[in-house]
């Protein structure tokens, strides 16, 4: 029996462009049996073929630290979004924490981290909800608040298929009010970084995707200072999980 887990919300880029971002990953796997599993890791990109890893042999209670892009090949080092299978002989504990920053000029810069924790789901499912997908933009001049924030969203199709999807978008006034149709290629991640996907400057709303192929969506809320983007250098992601329809994968299979 094969237990196979997803994640969707990978970024690595050591791009140094102001106004676009740096990422890297810290990925801990866990073998939970009392023994020997080996693990096979496959990564899906948005602008290539997924690229397998070397198989990797965890003792009981043992597995893997890896850091991308140093684990990566340098032709994927600064490969953007990125998502990843994993496929383990045995149960496994697993955690991805996202390091992302803002490129901006150094002096404006008060603090060049960023963490954004992601627990990675075990499912794919043709319908993901998110019942709090909030956008903040406060004013730059005395600000309510000491930050800004909106939400990101990361897609994986690991299949062989393409997936159509519609992304709705809606709240208890006004029902549906934005639909957007998108296509994620075969063996592809889509990051969805658009602010203006809800109405208004402060806002709260819910998001549905409904998809003709079983896919991982993963949320996140992107906190900021309140002169934009640019002014902390930082980006603090703040996992915002989504609900999906009945699983079409058991817990865990393949």
């Amino acid at each position: 029996m094969a237990f196979v887990y997803y994640v969707a919300n990978g970024y690595t880029s050591r791009d140094t462009t102001v106004g676009k971002y740096q990422g890297k990953s810290e990925f801990r796997l866990r073998n939970l049996a009392e023994r020997e599993t080996t693990i096979r890791q496959r990564l899906y990109f948005a602008d290539r073929p997924p690229l397998d890893l070397a198989p990797i042999t965890a003792g009981p209670m043992g597995g893997p630290y890896q850091e991308f892009p140093q684990h990566l090949p340098e032709s994927h080092k600064d490969a953007g979004a990125w998502g990843v299978r994993v496929i383990s002989d045995t149960p496994l504990a697993y955690v991805h924490i996202a390091l992302t920053r803002r490129n901006g000029k150094s002096e404006d810069i008060r603090y060049a981290g960023g963490c954004g924790m992601q627990l990675g789901k075990q499912q794919l499912s043709c319908g993901w909800y998110f019942g709090d997908c909030f956008k903040w933009f406060v004013k730059p001049v005395d600000p309510p608040f000491p930050f800004s924030q909106y939400e990101w969203y990361h897609l994986l199709n690991p299949n062989p298929l393409p997936a159509n999807i519609t992304l709705t978008v809606g709240d208890e006034k006004r029902g549906p009010y934005h639909k957007r149709q998108i296509t994620i290629e075969p063996e592809r991640v889509l990051f969805l970084d658009d602010p203006d996907l809800v109405e208004g400057t402060m806002a709260g709303c819910y998001v549905k995707i409904q998809s003709d192929q079983p896919i991982l969506a993963e949320g996140e809320r992107v906190i900021f200072g309140p002169q934009g983007p640019d002014e902390w250098g930082v980006i603090i992601g703040c996992a915002s999980p989504g609900a999906c329809e009945p699983f079409l994968e058991s817990t865990p299979r393949e």
